[in-house]
């Protein structure tokens, strides 16, 4: 978890269609220890907010494994 350190870059966007809603994705200031040991294993990290309240973490389908590490 890297909840207290500053991250490397960000990105906020804004997504309108069917659906619309605003988004923030962190990128970790440095990769996990284990970031190809379990690459297999690892779920997404995406968590899904909505006026703050956790919606839901199951996202293991919206971004390629290979991206695991943004949060």
């Amino acid at each position: 978890d890297f909840s207290d350190e500053k991250p490397l870059s960000w990105s906020h966007f804004t997504a309108e269609g069917d659906v619309e809603f605003k988004a923030v994705l962190f990128v970790p200031p440095k990769a996990p220890h284990d970031l190809y040991e379990s690459y297999y294993n690892n779920k997404s990290n995406l968590k899904l907010y909505v006026r703050r309240v956790f919606i839901s973490d199951e996202f293991d389908e919206l971004l390629p494994k290979y991206l695991n590490f943004l949060k």
